[in-house]
């Protein structure tokens, strides 16, 4: 009886240890997600909503005069405009895209404001 708790206790010891190389292994393989694209031709449509522009981009990351003025942050890449998410990440925003709609949350105006040229050649 002794002899056989004493295998069982290799075994577990056994299956620990390959299961702590199989988390390891995997966490190496992990990548950053790729980032959303923003896709902002919309933008010239007629009668562009505050509902499209959510839809289409999500939440902003500011808002300003009780959500008539938007501003999402932007990194640029050879396949286009991408997202940039939080208020912290600065080293990859390439633009500000800020976006004011009127009294109804129909889009008024938009600009697409430089803050950095992108680093590589597109």
């Amino acid at each position: 009886m002794e002899l056989r708790s004493q295998k069982w206790g290799d075994v577990r010891r056994q299956l620990r240890i390959c299961l702590a190389l199989c988390v390891i292994a995997l966490a190496g393989c992990a990548t950053a997600p790729a980032p959303r694209r923003a896709y902002v031709d919309f933008l010239e449509g007629a009668a562009v909503t505050r509902a499209q522009v959510l839809e289409q981009l999500g939440s902003a990351n500011s808002s300003f005069e009780g959500d008539r003025v938007l501003a999402y942050r932007l990194g640029q890449d050879k396949d286009g405009y991408y997202l940039v998410p939080g208020k912290s990440e600065w080293q990859r925003v390439n633009y500000d895209l800020v976006l004011t709609f009127d009294e109804t949350g129909v889009l008024r105006d938009h600009r697409l404001i430089l803050i950095r040229p992108s680093e590589k050649p597109h």
